[in-house]
């Protein structure tokens, strides 16, 4: 059987997902209150610990939390070396 020139491949329809209003302004909230209170603690911790002190305990708690997230996000251990 021959297949004849009118023929065309399936049409596939990709529907994307509109984020709303509310969403869109609940990110930007998160965003200003996250950035906002991390000004807020460097600003204190800075008047109040040495400088040096917060920053080891900002890479430490760092450290500490990279290596559950990485295994959560399935990285893998060549990643972790380089």
């Amino acid at each position: 059987m021959a297949t004849t020139a009118s023929e065309s491949p399936p049409v596939v329809v990709v529907r994307r997902a509109i984020p709303s209003r509310l969403w869109l302004a609940l990110a930007f909230f998160a965003i200003y209150v996250v950035w906002g209170t991390t000004y807020l603690a460097i600003r204190y911790a800075v008047e109040t610990i040495p400088p040096l002190v917060t920053a080891g305990v900002r890479h430490t708690a760092a450290g500490l939390l990279a290596p559950p997230w990485g295994s959560k996000e399935s990285i893998g251990k060549m990643d972790w070396v380089s």
